[in-house]
């Protein structure tokens, strides 16, 4: 005999409104803090609501309030994806940022969206034109790249802009942050490696790096050996700049003879610095049957989440820095490779990971 449970009836903004004697239209600007509803009105929408149990889809209810616009010819939403890198050091050059991008644009699209890129390093670019720009053509969402080397400041005034981030380097303004779970990435890697038999387990990144990621590589490397009972027998490799990171790979290796080296800095220069007897593990690697041993963080997705919470912030109007910023983590997956095939055994000098897509 199959029981069913009776399921409760969903609660709807038209019975908020019934139960208000106010329009539908009423209830769904209040709830989304427009300017046009008196603040007092909006308390009572809210109080009203919380009581009712009603629970809206902030999501869907953003893409509905552009639907009809885009079913009838009309302009589509515009997000902007602002960058800051200079022409030297491009944000392309970047496979991780080139692939959260990609994610962004391909769920911006799914959603009937339009994603634009604007760079604040293009010639007669400053932060306060790109605002003129962006509010003359009322565009009000904003993606946030990650920024170059050690910057942590977004430089544009977001007062009247709804910005969310991608990864970790804004630190400044508050605001929401879309991010592989850089923590979780560094201790899956230390379990990881010493579930391959590796004990003297390494660990290289920059001070650059390090910081504008919040040192959280390092925490969670720290964490897993403390879980696993190892010492930290091996000093971390933390040279100041990324640029140079891996001119100092050598030295440290025969100074310290790691088995294995977990690198938050890398690039394909790593593997050629270091001895083949000694195992390289990186913590994200571009897809999830790279040759390199490590944790692939999806980075797509990322993007594609990215503009799912941008929308949702679009809908409540949460313009400028937030009271009450919040970082959305995402887990990374294990991925076997081939450079870290165990203590005592030589890998491959040189693995080349092909960019999918």
């Amino acid at each position: 005999m199959t029981v069913r449970m009776a399921q409760t009836p969903l609660v709807t903004m038209q019975d908020v409104a019934n139960s208000l004697g106010l329009s539908k239209a009423t209830i769904s600007l209040a709830l989304r803090n427009h300017p046009s509803i008196p603040k007092t009105t909006q308390a009572r929408v809210v109080k009203a609501a919380k009581k009712l149990g009603y629970r809206p889809n902030p999501l869907v209810s953003a893409l509905m309030s552009y639907h009809l616009r885009i079913k009838d010819g009309g302009p589509r939403l515009t997000l902007a994806y602002v960058t800051s890198h200079p022409a030297d050091d491009p944000w392309r050059s970047y496979h991780a940022y080139v692939r959260m991008f990609e994610g962004a644009k391909e769920r911006a699209t799914e959603l009937g969206c339009r994603l634009e890129e604007f760079s604040l390093a293009s010639a007669g670019m400053t932060p306060g034109r790109l605002q003129a720009i962006l509010l003359a053509r009322g565009i009000r969402g904003v993606l946030a790249g990650p920024l170059p080397n050690d910057r942590t400041v977004f430089p544009l005034n977001i007062e009247h802009l709804v910005v969310v981030g991608l990864g970790m380097s804004i630190v400044e303004p508050a605001i929401m942050r879309v991010a592989c779970d850089l923590y979780q990435l560094a201790r899956t890697a230390v379990h990881r490696s010493a579930k391959l038999g590796y004990r003297r387990i390494g660990f290289a990144v920059s001070v650059e790096m390090s910081s504008r990621l919040e040192h959280r590589l390092l925490a969670g490397y720290r964490q897993g050996l403390f879980e696993l009972g190892l010492q930290e027998s091996v000093a971390p490799l933390m040279p100041p700049r990324t640029a140079t990171f891996s001119s100092y790979l050598w030295a440290w290796c025969q100074r310290e003879r790691p088995e294995v080296i977990i690198f938050g800095t890398y690039d394909e220069s790593c593997q050629r610095a270091v001895p083949d007897d000694i195992g390289c593990v990186v913590i994200c690697v571009m897809s999830e049957r790279s040759p390199l041993t490590g944790l692939y963080s999806n980075e797509n997705l990322v993007g594609a989440i990215a503009v799912e919470q941008l929308l949702s912030q679009l809908y409540h109007n949460a313009t400028g820095p937030l009271d009450e910023p919040r970082t959305y983590m995402l887990r990374g997956k294990w991925n076997a490779g081939r450079t870290a095939p165990g203590p005592g055994r030589k890998r491959r000098p040189f693995v080349r990971e092909v960019r999918k897509g």
